[in-house]
């Protein structure tokens, strides 16, 4: 027992969890509070991040009743701990310096004519390549604590699925793709990077906390991005298709949507609370303009073959559409 509360108080001395932290665990030592440690650490991506865009709801609504309270609110959600819970870095204090670290190759060479991911992932990088072989090849490389944990990679009908468990404790994983169409792309990372480069892609989600996003030289024909504590660019967009919608929601992060082709019809709608709007494009005819809220569109939206519809929403960031 006061072994484990001498670790709590080393802790609390080295900042690695607050006072009030420290007081549950002390109190849950002690017995008079119950604290399941293993429910608290448990890690949903998903379910984190909605919980997070949820408590932002509401800001719009704020706006006429005066600035300061939702700069109130803004600095409280940035100053919450998004990506690591207490039990995570208790954890991690414990099983620092020992871990295993592990390097695995994938070669998937029974490939179709589209294919789909899901990758999942905390404190980890997800990079997606396209190159000129005909068979997907996963690296992976990954740490795990002593006590246990492990990254699943399956490959099955034309869908690569790659899931960490709370057992990770960091990870880089490189997925490397042929020339083929890929459905579906889901993408959750806390506290790495997602980037995706040359690749066409029809239906695309993406989420992360602590992450940016950078997609460079890719086709979408519809993409859902959301980030807290990230920034979010895509450079060289192709908008190949009659219609392409992409949404990108971010907290605390600039966005920057540059297009490969500047004359395709463009609707747009870019909003921020604490930051700038600004669009390049040739011809553009806009219903709403200052600086925090930029609606419109390109004066050859209507009569284009090739149009994109984009809606960006920030809570502190600038965004920029060129």
């Amino acid at each position: 027992m006061e072994e484990e509360k001498m670790v709590v108080l080393r802790m609390l001395e080295e900042g690695k969890i607050t006072a009030e932290e420290a007081a549950i665990l002390l109190e849950a030592l002690e017995g008079r509070r119950e604290v399941n440690l293993q429910e608290e650490g448990s890690f949903n991506l998903l379910d984190k991040f909605k919980e997070r865009m949820t408590a932002l709801s509401d800001i719009p609504k704020e706006v006429e009743k005066g600035l300061d309270k939702i700069e109130e609110k803004i600095e409280g959600i940035k100053k919450k701990d998004f990506g690591t819970s207490i039990a995570d870095r208790i954890l991690d204090f414990i099983w620092e310096g020992r871990e295993e670290k592990l390097e695995k190759d994938f070669e998937f060479k029974d490939v179709g004519e589209s294919i789909s991911l899901k990758i999942a992932v905390a404190n980890g990088n997800i990079t997606l390549k396209r190159w000129d072989k005909d068979y997907i090849r996963t690296k992976v490389e990954y740490a795990i604590r002593s006590r246990g944990g492990g990254l699943d990679v399956k490959y099955e009908e034309n869908y690569l699925k790659i899931v960490g468990d709370k057992g990770v404790k960091k990870a880089e994983i490189e997925v490397y793709l042929p020339a083929v169409k890929c459905d579906e792309v889901k993408l959750e990372t806390v506290n790495g990077e997602i980037s995706a480069e040359d690749l066409k892609m029809k239906k695309v989600a993406l989420k992360s906390i602590n992450s940016d996003v950078d997609l460079k030289d890719v086709c979408l024909e519809e993409a859902d991005i959301s980030t807290v504590n990230g920034d979010v660019s895509i450079h060289n967009l192709k908008v190949d298709l009659q219609k392409v919608f992409l949404k990108i929601d971010t907290i605390n992060g600039d966005v920057e949507v540059k297009l490969e082709d500047k004359n395709v019809g463009v609707y747009y709608k870019l909003k921020t609370i604490a930051g700038d709007c600004s669009i390049n494009l040739p011809g553009t005819s806009q219903a709403t303009r200052n600086r925090h809220y930029l609606k419109g569109n390109t004066k050859n939206y209507r009569e284009s073959e090739k149009k994109l519809e984009i809606h960006v929403n920030s809570v502190s960031g600038d965004i920029t559409l060129e």
